[in-house]
């Protein structure tokens, strides 16, 4: 992706929850999170490692044309599931979920959290809360908002993968 996409998106997230206020304020540790000062500038982020996406061994930072027929199949198998198979040396997909789920319960039990992450790391959170754990099913585009509502014992998934932002985002990073 180009970079200055990323951040042109980045931009037009900042509009669309500019006036939401958060109580707390989630994402990951890692600097390819880089324009999460553009959607919250000077407030208060705790970044946590458990955020990360999930780690992929020798393939990180791979482009699918860049692996082998033999390679291309392994990151198939990995996908698919079972989802304690590790591939590259890196994570297994029930890895992710369980380092997930321990910042999950971390989590205060009350007020407005807004998280951000990748990919990887939001299909676990919604593979928590549905109970589907078959395959990597949610697709997402960048800086898409799913919202997850709690309340006493009831969770409820209002939104997934949201990104009306973006819907004339194509016409103005034109101009």
């Amino acid at each position: 992706m180009n970079p200055g996409t990323s951040v042109a998106q980045a931009k037009q997230l900042a509009k669309r929850i500019s006036h939401e206020p958060f109580d707390h304020i989630y994402g990951p540790d890692l600097s390819r999170a880089r324009h999460r000062e553009i959607v919250f500038p000077k407030q208060n982020i705790q970044l946590d490692e458990r955020r990360r996406e999930i780690y992929l061994g020798n393939f990180e930072g791979r482009w699918l044309e860049q692996l082998s027929d033999a390679e291309k199949q392994t990151l198939r198998s990995w996908w698919y599931g079972p989802y304690d198979l590790k591939v590259g040396g890196g994570e297994s997909a029930d890895d992710l979920r369980f380092r997930v789920r321990s910042w999950l319960d971390d989590l205060p039990k009350e007020g407005r959290i807004v998280a951000f992450s990748h990919g990887g790391t939001i299909r676990s959170i919604l593979q928590l809360f549905t109970g589907r754990e078959a395959g990597w099913t949610f697709n997402f585009k960048n800086t898409g908002i799913s919202r997850i509502s709690f309340h006493e014992d009831v969770v409820r998934l209002d939104v997934v993968n949201d990104a009306a932002h973006l819907e004339f985002f194509a016409e103005e990073f034109l101009e």
